[in-house]
């Protein structure tokens, strides 16, 4: 059950943020989780593709990706919690 909903999220989450610009897509929960565990040498690949194409790509902090990963599972718990609060499990 729980494979499905995190399919479904993935699913969702990508379709919903190649609409949106990329700036507002940094902050979505599957992204911000996904970054928590950096790929080695990834800024300078970033940092050579800039100086290729010219354009900046938005990064975010690892202070802040912490940060919002941390509010985000507590989001989760919380709601998780009151869920099963309710149905008195």
């Amino acid at each position: 059950m729980f494979n499905f909903f995190f399919v479904l999220s993935f699913l969702f989450e990508t379709i919903i943020g190649a609409f949106l610009p990329k700036i507002i897509y940094l902050y979505f929960p599957l992204n911000i989780f996904s970054k928590l565990t950096p790929i080695p040498f990834f800024d300078q690949f970033i940092r050579m593709a800039e100086k290729q194409s010219g354009e900046v790509v938005p990064r975010m902090d690892m202070y802040a990706i912490i940060l919002f990963a941390i509010f985000y599972m507590t989001l989760f718990f919380v709601i998780a919690y009151q869920a099963l609060k309710r149905r008195d499990l």
